[in-house]
């Protein structure tokens, strides 16, 4: 039987998942939750065909990207620019 759709469970870190966004039926999915960078995030996922849920998936851990440092000691030569 074809999957209807899906739904995503995420752990706040409490050990304890909670429903993040269900009816999900795309393969990439992005959430507009404030993430915290370089926060590792915990996730689940359970999918929905005509006869019920699936068991939830194995767990899968994210870590959130760190915003760069501003660059330094930048260098202009004429048609080259560098950062180091």
């Amino acid at each position: 039987m074809p999957v209807i759709d899906y739904t995503i469970l995420f752990d706040q870190g409490l050990g304890v998942f909670v429903e993040l966004e269900s009816g999900v039926t795309t393969q990439y999915y992005t959430t507009t939750v404030p993430l915290t960078p370089d926060t590792i995030y915990t996730f689940k996922v359970k999918a929905r065909n005509s006869v019920g849920f699936s068991l939830l998936s194995e767990t899968i851990s994210i870590r959130a990207a760190e915003v760069p440092l501003e660059p330094i000691n930048l260098v202009n030569v004429p048609g080259i620019t560098t950062a180091y």
